[in-house]
């Protein structure tokens, strides 16, 4: 039992010191450019910082091009998400809180004031 346990133990920690790298990796997913839905807008997502941030590169509107729309972004491992930001939403002055969660090749980020699951989604595609 004893050889067991020391077995265990060691593989835990040469494996260990590798879970930081691969969750630091796995938030670095969201990186790259993405269109909205509707085709009207590209955004580039970054990092700065250790955070995430995405800004506008491409839309019909000229004058959102180099705005910044989501800043602040945190990945989260254990939930699979980037969360803690805020987003600044089209037809408001203000910023509310946001997160988003990877399905595939789509991001969706979703802003909201208070609860979560209040909040109103966009869905990007990513751009080949």
């Amino acid at each position: 039992m004893y050889k067991i346990k020391n077995i265990l133990c060691g593989i835990y920690l040469i494996i260990f010191p590798f879970d930081g790298l691969i969750a630091q990796n796995n938030g670095d997913q969201i990186l790259g450019k993405w269109v909205n839905e509707t085709k009207t807008r590209t955004v580039e997502v970054f990092k700065n910082n250790g955070k995430y941030s995405a800004k506008i590169i491409d839309s019909i509107n000229k004058k959102e091009e180099g705005k910044l729309i989501v800043w602040g972004l945190q990945y989260q491992p254990a939930d699979k998400e980037w969360s803690n930001g805020e987003v600044q939403l089209p037809d408001m002055t203000h910023s509310a809180s946001c997160y988003a969660v990877l399905k595939g090749k789509k991001i969706i980020i979703t802003g909201f004031h208070g609860l979560r699951y209040f909040g109103n989604s966009e869905t990007y595609n990513r751009k080949e």
